[in-house]
């Protein structure tokens, strides 16, 4: 499908420009995605494991943490500097764990 996320220009001006971080980290993982300047347009694609960078962006890394719940069987996610979702979320990667996900810290 075609997701919009739009109207979110601030969204470059947080700890990371957050709309062209998550373009280009997408699209290492199979996700067709154009960059606007307000936001994404996310064309979908074929989601695959892979690593990808959070850039010491807390979102970008909680982000990237619950997208991986969605890979095929088999497959895992590495995200880079996930640590950094202590941020604003201490407990993130062990309520996340007790949810269900199966994450290893490296």
């Amino acid at each position: 499908g075609k997701t919009l996320l739009g109207n979110v220009p601030q969204a470059r001006l947080k700890e990371t420009d957050r709309i062209a971080v998550m373009a280009k980290e997408l699209a290492k993982v199979g996700v067709a995605v154009e960059e606007l300047e307000d936001g994404l347009i996310v064309h979908g694609g074929n989601f695959h494991g892979g690593s990808v960078e959070s850039y010491g962006d807390h979102r970008i890394a909680m982000a990237f943490a619950v997208a991986g719940t969605a890979l095929p069987p088999g497959e895992e996610l590495i995200i880079r500097n996930a640590e950094c979702a202590k941020v604003s979320y201490p407990d993130f990667i062990k309520d996340f764990k007790a949810l269900g996900a199966d994450f290893s810290e490296l």
